[in-house]
This record gives structure tokens, C-alpha cells and sequence, in this order.
């Protein structure tokens, strides 16, 4: 599946209306597509909520309270149960990505926008 640009705004959209960002005291997300997904939520709903970008897939330890995880997809779900590890008991956990493939073994609580068993080809992402 190849997602258009558009395809992204629209789904982005959609989970604006799912998720509110200001619930929480902190969005974590993985570098990159997590990074793009999170950016655009923010502008949406006008959100000042802390975005923090990981790049060893580890909460930062000096953050607490309400923590949503963005990412743009769960394929494997290697990078959520390797977050998940990392959490602290003063962390509270949200997890949000919006794609998420029937095969991952984590599944996610919020619903998603896409769920899916294709290999998905995101706007950013280099084509070959």
C-alpha cells in the first residue's frame, strides 16, 4: 500500500478526533514517522504538549504522569515492547499508532485509523 500524501492528511484528521493530545503531560515519539504523525496532530488541535523524540527507544527517566506514544505504524511491534520495557512506575502509557497491522504481536488499546496486513509505503518514506 502506497499512502498518498492526502491519504495521510485524511488520516490524521481522523485520529484528531479520536485522541486528544492535551490530555496528556507528554507526547513520546520514535524519530521519524513517529516525529511527522505527531507534528501534524499538534498543529491540528493546536496542542502545546511536549513532543520528545527518542532514538534509542527508551522513556526518558525524568518525565512523569500521562505519556501517549505516537508512531506512525505497529508492524512488528518490536519498538513498542522495547518502550514498554522501559517505562517507569510513575509512567503512565498510551500508545497510539495509526497503522496497525493485523500480524503485531502488541496491540494497541486506542482504535486505529488503518489496520492492515500490507506493507505500507509512507510520503516520507525513499522509494526505490
Amino acid at each position: 500500500m502506497v499512502m498518498t500524501y492526502q491519504e495521510f492528511l485524511k488520516y490524521v484528521s481522523k485520529c484528531s478526533q479520536v485522541i486528544d493530545l492535551n490530555r496528556f503531560d507528554y507526547i513520546v515519539v520514535p524519530a521519524r514517522g513517529g516525529l511527522v504523525f505527531a507534528g501534524y496532530l499538534a498543529y491540528l488541535q493546536d496542542s502545546k504538549t511536549p513532543i520528545i523524540t527518542i532514538n534509542d527507544n527508551k522513556l526518558p527517566k525524568d518525565i512523569s504522569g500521562n505519556i501517549l506514544l505516537l508512531d506512525d505504524i505497529n508492524d512488528t511491534s518490536a519498538t513498542f515492547f522495547e518502550i514498554q520495557s522501559s517505562k517507569q512506575e510513575n509512567q503512565n502509557l498510551t500508545f497510539m499508532p495509526m497503522i496497525e497491522r493485523f500480524s503485531s504481536k502488541f496491540k494497541s488499546k486506542c482504535p486505529n485509523i488503518i489496520q492492515t496486513s500490507d506493507y505500507v509505503i509512507f510520503p516520507w518514506d525513499k522509494q526505490e
